[in-house]
């Protein structure tokens, strides 16, 4: 079983077509975020690949991996919300559920020292999950890209049904982070200044009420960019303004927001060259 695992897993990773178009020089990461609000079709030299629930670490492997085969990537836009850091943010590396779902996208591009991150994180849910992935492994061979992530266009409107549903911060808990994301953010940033990549963190748009209701996040979030990813580029973008019809609930964008916020993101971008 392991032979086979270890087999599967080293020959998708060697015949994987990790290839960008060469003219896509800035690559997208994150969580749901940036993976419903950036629609990359219609921004030239994009390649959104961020991913529902997709942790840092994840951002991590794609990052290592996706840039070693496209040397003309020179810009990441990574997903960097006011929660992001937040501690029950650990769950989503961590959790029995989120391994056992992550692991089989994500093995082939383990190295040793990734899979013992796993495996120290929670080590039943690692070795439980990890047989699935010999099937998983000749999957992603055909699958490509289309399970790494990509642009999700949202249809359906839940908005009405999420303002009923609020919860407040627990306020006692603000101040505590996720040894995980914290851990990975910074690897990422650390590639990114080691392979000369620029690294811009971007706050998608969230609906007001979540804007208001992160209020207490704010500082640690600003502290941590500032302090600990000083030569990163800050774009906090949650309060851009939007239309109601624009969000599909209170922290995504529907369908049409998506397409306003990424023209607004295109020009931005084109005016920053």
């Amino acid at each position: 079983m392991t032979l086979l695992t270890y087999t599967t897993s080293l020959y998708t990773k060697s015949t994987f077509n990790f290839s960008l178009n060469s003219s896509h020089n800035i690559l997208i990461l994150g969580n749901s975020h940036p993976e419903c609000a950036i629609n990359d079709s219609l921004i030239p030299k994009t390649k959104n690949l961020a991913q529902s629930g997709a942790a840092y670490f994840y951002d991590y492997l794609k990052l290592k991996n996706i840039t070693k085969h496209n040397k003309q990537i020179d810009t990441v836009i990574l997903g960097y919300s006011y929660s992001i850091l937040q501690k029950d943010m650990d769950a989503w590396l961590d959790a029995e559920s989120k391994i056992n779902t992550q692991i089989r996208y994500y093995f082939f591009l383990l190295d040793f020292k990734d899979y013992w991150t796993l495996l120290s994180a929670n080590p039943i849910a690692t070795l439980k999950s990890t047989p699935q992935t010999i099937f998983h492994n000749i999957r992603m061979k055909s699958k490509g890209y289309s399970y790494l992530g990509g642009y999700k266009s949202l249809s359906e409107r839940k908005l009405k049904q999420a303002k009923k549903y609020i919860k407040p911060l627990d306020i006692d808990k603000t101040h505590e982070y996720s040894q995980y994301q914290i851990k990975y953010l910074i690897e990422i940033y650390k590639f990114c200044e080691s392979n000369n990549i620029s690294l811009i963190l971007l706050n998608t748009p969230v609906h007001p009420i979540i804007e208001e209701l992160h209020e207490p996040l704010k500082k640690g979030y600003y502290d941590f960019a500032k302090n600990q990813l000083p030569n990163a580029t800050l774009m906090d973008h949650s309060s851009f303004d939007l239309p109601e019809s624009a969000y599909r609930d209170l922290s995504h964008l529907h369908k049409t927001g998506a397409e306003i916020y990424s023209n607004y993101l295109k020009e931005l971008l084109n005016s920053n060259k």
